[in-house]
């Protein structure tokens, strides 16, 4: 079954019941030695954590979660986007901060006023690694994969942490970072990293507002920045920076966290448009091309990466759309070998079969697909089961008319 016809059907279950399919923020205290105090973290979870007891998760780090407006839109803004498919299953952490200016600014290398009220994010740095990802690691199913989102002084830390590598976060979006700080100290990391035989394998998404001197004074150094890096480029260094006109520092926030959720997302995730440049070049190469990709990813992420059953099936769905019925069919095999109790991708491999006039073999594929969704009815309420129950069973009737 097209993966898209099974998400109209979700979607209309998630609006008949709408109150249940809702995520929990949990809150946690962290006894930390750098800071000498009881910190709180806020950990939100999508409803989605709950729904996939198997799966395991990438984590946001939201800086500025004292503030829960921002934290509230930057989590839901997230979790919008998984529901539209446009971003990857997620929890997310609000880290609070007591006082801003000391804890988001690097050491600084200047002497002057800076040196008296900024320079202790390595405290911060601390609290992070040895304290908040191992307490979030063992308590939640999650992957090795962290973004950092940051605003203001939070985006000159999340900035930071990228371009001192130090392995904190494999992507970062600094809305509107103060690039200005310590003279330029950004600046100056960033072409360090970049002209010093360093390999950076990271995410950086970086935006700018048009409206106010400090902002405009901020993207002038964010330009600086910019151009550092496209006279030093990295093919592992993934890097986009937009500047938004008419915005000032406090309105770019929104579009900033939609954008750059988009991008990273694009980054970690095939694009349907390149899969399907790949199926129109060279049909015969498709499916490699996709494992190739995940082989890529999965390299530069630094741990294995794999495409979702849902994934797959939409992969297949494409050579379909195209009545490349052959090749849907090697990803339905591959989806059925990969994830072999998924009722769905059965149902799609006796679609394939059966337009290929292979009707045996297809009356087989969505017989599976019936045994293997009774295997697992208790996972549905009544109405979703009896739905899917008799669209694959209805499959096998017709197939079977034409045996």
């Amino acid at each position: 079954m097209k993966y898209f016809q099974l998400l109209c059907s979700l979607l209309i279950t998630l609006n008949l019941s709408a109150q249940n399919f809702v995520g929990e923020t949990f809150k946690h205290q962290v006894e930390s030695k750098p800071y000498e105090t009881t910190r709180e973290i806020d950990v939100y979870v999508p409803f989605s954590y709950t729904e996939m007891p198997a799966d395991s998760f990438m984590v946001l780090y939201i800086f500025d979660g004292q503030f829960d407006p921002y934290f509230t839109m930057t989590s839901h803004m997230a979790e919008y986007l998984y529901g539209m498919g446009e971003f990857p299953p997620f929890i997310a952490v609000g880290i609070r901060t007591d006082d801003r200016p000391k804890e988001f600014t690097p050491k600084a290398r200047s002497t002057g006023k800076e040196a008296e009220w900024g320079g202790e994010s390595d405290k911060l740095e601390d609290f992070l690694a040895n304290e908040v990802f191992p307490l979030v690691e063992r308590t939640y199913r999650t992957k090795p994969l962290r973004l950092g989102i940051g605003h203001s002084l939070a985006g000159t830390f999340v900035s930071d942490c990228i371009f001192t590598q130090n392995e904190l976060f494999k992507g970062v979006i600094s809305i509107s970072p103060n690039t200005v700080y310590d003279k330029e100290q950004l600046a100056f990391n960033l072409n360090k990293s970049l002209t010093d035989g360093s390999k950076i394998q990271a995410f950086h998404f970086m935006t700018a507002g048009t409206e106010g001197d400090m902002e405009n004074n901020f993207r002038k150094s964010s330009n600086k920045l910019d151009s550092i890096y496209k006279a030093h480029p990295q093919p592992g260094f993934i890097w986009q920076y937009e500047t938004y006109n008419g915005l000032s520092h406090g309105l770019t926030p929104p579009r900033s966290v939609s954008e750059g959720l988009v991008a990273f997302a694009n980054t970690i995730q095939l694009n349907e448009n390149k899969a399907l440049d790949w199926l129109e070049t060279d049909s015969t190469t498709y499916i490699e091309n996709v494992q190739n990709y995940y082989s890529g990813l999965s390299e530069w992420l630094g741990y294995p990466s794999k495409p979702s059953i849902d994934d797959i099936n939409n992969y297949g769905y494409l050579a379909a759309g195209a009545n490349m019925w052959q090749t849907a069919l090697s990803f339905f095999d591959w989806g059925s070998t990969a994830f072999p109790d998924d009722a769905n991708i059965y149902d799609s491999k006796g679609e394939a079969l059966e337009n290929l006039g292979e009707y045996a073999e297809a009356y087989k594929a969505y017989t599976t697909a019936s045994e293997k969704l009774a295997l697992q009815k208790d996972e549905y309420d009544q109405e979703t089961y009896d739905y899917y129950i008799e669209i694959f069973k209805e499959n096998a009737k017709r197939v079977k008319e034409k045996m």
